[in-house]
């Protein structure tokens, strides 16, 4: 008979296998999950032991707020210094102030009026090394030429001479040098030009010493400054050959700075820096039979000397340090050659505009008139001062340049005796109801923060004891949260 497990003689064992079938499965998990239940027993009791040696309570949980350390320490930071600067600072005219400082992952931790346009005084600079030292390499020098185009005969030159400028901003003549208090000056030695032509076999020269000043324009003095800039020296004439800064006298010792003391402006800087040289040839023993002139030298002259600047990045440094406005001036006009094609105001205007474009620096409004920031037209925010030296940033060659507080230039006399001597980097900035600094502060707990501070109002010199207090409160930051602090402990 049928059953449903086949012919009823084999029905027995078909039954055996198809319960075997259907049950192995599990059986087979069950008796696995004994033996890893007994197992994990096993363990428990292992690390029950142990546990009280190795696994001490977490000592931070998962979720915990210390394991986002930057996340929760940077606004924490930023937070406390509010109070702090904002009290620093407290008797600026806060409508017409502008601040921005910013730590050294990039990270503002503090503005007001960040992108207010303000006249920035001298730290129109801060700009203008910024766009120069991006144009030219930092060891990049000014040459100034002697050639002619006339025979030479038995060491005699048949006729004339050109002093050719190519704008060295430091030419000066070593009792020039020598007459500022501060010593050594970063300059080119002019005696040493009329050095290397005696050294050249050159005994006398049949015609004129014509100098040649036709890399920049005429311009001697920026239109947008007020007149009594021309006769009362805060800056020299400007021109690509200049020597002394365009003074044809000057304080014999214990200048301060380029533009302090008596002093004379030379009408024709250009035509008195070959008169110069002439008395410097004849000193020397070459006869010069013609006079001082004005031209533009031949083409394809002999050269007969040549006398090269010092390297840009130091002169860069003695136009930030001591707020030079000549050189600030002739380098603006450099680079408006470099850039722009013309060695004028306009060029300069168009090479500092482009190139703070292109770093995407610039900011709607901006009013760039000169390189040395004499114009009260200028307009710029802080945003783009403090950007320009997060940009930099604290290694460049633009901070090395900077006056150091309490030890240099024109930082010497102020911060002494205050925490901040000695770790503050700016260039200080001052116009009639205009002060300004801007640089960079290497704090008491080794963070550096650039910042940039622009006060516009009425006294404006007594603000500087605000932003000596501002720099002291800097050094403490960060405060709030600590960011070692909130580091997981333990791990």
């Amino acid at each position: 008979m049928a059953t449903p497990f086949g012919p009823a003689r084999r029905s027995r064992f078909a039954a055996a296998r198809y319960w075997t079938r259907l049950f192995w499965f599990p059986v087979l998990c069950l008796l696995l999950a004994l033996i890893a239940f007994q197992q994990s027993n096993a363990t428990n009791n292992e690390v029950a032991e142990r546990a009280r040696v190795e696994l001490s309570a977490a000592q931070t949980p998962v979720l915990s707020a210390r394991r986002l350390p930057n996340v929760l320490a940077l606004p924490s930071q930023a937070v406390q210094l509010q109070p702090a600067v904002l009290g620093a600072l407290n008797g600026v005219p806060p409508d017409t102030t502008c601040a921005s400082v910013t730590n050294s992952r990039g990270v503002t931790v503090f503005e007001h009026n960040p992108n207010l346009l303000l006249t920035p005084a001298s730290n129109q600079k801060v700009l203008l090394a910024y766009a120069v030292l991006n144009h030219f390499q930092p060891d990049r020098t000014f040459g100034t030429f002697v050639a002619t185009d006339a025979q030479i005969i038995a060491n005699v030159v048949q006729g004339n001479v050109w002093l050719i400028g190519t704008g060295d901003p430091v030419l000066t003549t070593e009792n020039y040098a020598q007459s500022f208090a501060v010593q050594p000056q970063v300059h080119t030695s002019f005696e040493e030009l009329a050095d290397r032509l005696k050294t050249a076999g050159v005994t006398r020269i049949r015609g004129n010493v014509i100098a040649d000043a036709t890399r920049y324009d005429n311009v001697k003095f920026n239109p947008a400054w007020p007149n009594r800039y021309t006769f009362d020296a805060t800056v020299g004439p400007v021109g690509a050959l200049l020597v002394n800064r365009g003074y044809t006298s000057f304080p014999p010792a214990g200048q301060e700075w380029s533009g302090s003391g008596p002093r004379t402006v030379s009408a024709d800087p250009a035509k008195d820096s070959a008169d110069m040289l002439i008395g410097l040839l004849r000193q020397r023993g070459i006869q010069v039979d013609g006079t001082a002139q004005l031209g533009t030298v031949p083409q394809s002259p002999t050269f007969l000397a040549e006398v090269q600047s010092p390297p840009l990045r130091d002169i860069i440094g003695q136009m930030l340090r001591n707020s030079d406005n000549t050189i600030a001036e002739m380098l603006f006009k450099e680079l408006g050659v470099a850039r722009a094609g013309k060695g004028s105001n306009e060029g300069g205007t168009a090479a500092l505009t482009a190139i703070l474009t292109e770093k995407g620096l610039a900011k709607p409004g901006m009013v760039l008139l000169d390189g040395s920031g004499l114009a009260s037209g200028n307009l710029i925010p802080c945003a783009t001062l403090n950007g320009v030296l997060a940009a930099a940033g604290r290694d460049s060659e633009l901070v090395a340049a900077l006056a150091v507080g309490g030890q240099s230039g024109t930082l010497q006399d102020r911060m002494v005796g205050t925490a901040a001597a000695g770790h503050v980097f700016a260039k200080t900035g001052s116009l009639d109801n205009v002060s300004s600094l801007s640089g960079y502060v290497d704090t008491a707990k080794g963070e550096s923060l650039s910042f940039a501070v622009i006060v516009n109002g009425d006294g404006a010199e007594r603000f500087k004891a605000l932003e000596d207090r501002l720099m002291v409160t800097l050094m403490e930051y960060p405060q709030g949260a600590d960011v070692a602090a909130l580091m997981p402990a333990g791990l």
